[in-house]
């Protein structure tokens, strides 16, 4: 148990552990936005039915074109979180000197 614990909190693999929970993370987010956009789809495509005339094909494209969308803001909200931090550690660390 002690060295995972200290794996963990280790100061070299605390920037791995960040980067395996933002994989993790952008993976798991990327899987609930294909859910979230394919509901609201369906229910749309149900609300809609007389006017909206789609087979359930065109409502898996559309969800995959949408979820798309959403990872990719998501992974620019990572990247632009990732730059915020590393600047703030830069700031800080030219303070402590």
């Amino acid at each position: 148990m002690s060295k995972i614990k200290d794996f963990f909190y280790d100061r070299e693999n605390q920037y791995k552990v960040d980067i395996i929970k933002d994989v993790f993370s952008w993976i798991v987010i990327t899987a609930l936005a294909f859910v979230y956009w394919m509901a609201m789809l369906l229910i749309l495509s149900l609300v809609l039915l007389s006017v909206w005339h789609v087979k359930f094909d065109q409502i898996v494209v559309y969800s995959l074109i949408l979820m798309g969308l959403s990872s990719a803001a998501y992974l620019i909200w990572i990247f632009r979180r990732r730059g915020k931090e590393k600047a703030r550690a830069e700031r800080i660390s030219k303070m402590t000197r």
